[in-house]
């Protein structure tokens, strides 16, 4: 998932997106890409300022989110190499 705040000006922008929304049901693994981190949870909240983004990665339900490359903004391995 990414959020994006396109605002130029001084604006905050903050929200939160529960995982049960996208079809998640229960708490998941969720990689925060810039922070580099792994937490288990059923919502994922930001507060961007201008001109920032996020990028979270949802694991496959009972596995981490991590795994794989997480240089890559796909963190799981593929079968295609």
């Amino acid at each position: 998932m990414v959020a994006v705040n396109t605002a130029t000006t001084r604006r905050v922008v903050t929200d939160e997106l529960a995982l049960s929304e996208i079809g998640l049901s229960g708490p998941q693994a969720v990689y925060d890409w810039r922070r580099r981190r792994v937490t288990t949870t059923d919502s994922i909240a930001v507060e961007l300022g201008p001109r920032d983004w996020a990028l979270w990665v949802c694991g496959p339900p009972g596995e981490r989110a991590d795994a794989g490359d997480v240089t890559k903004y796909v963190t799981v391995t593929s079968d295609l190499m």
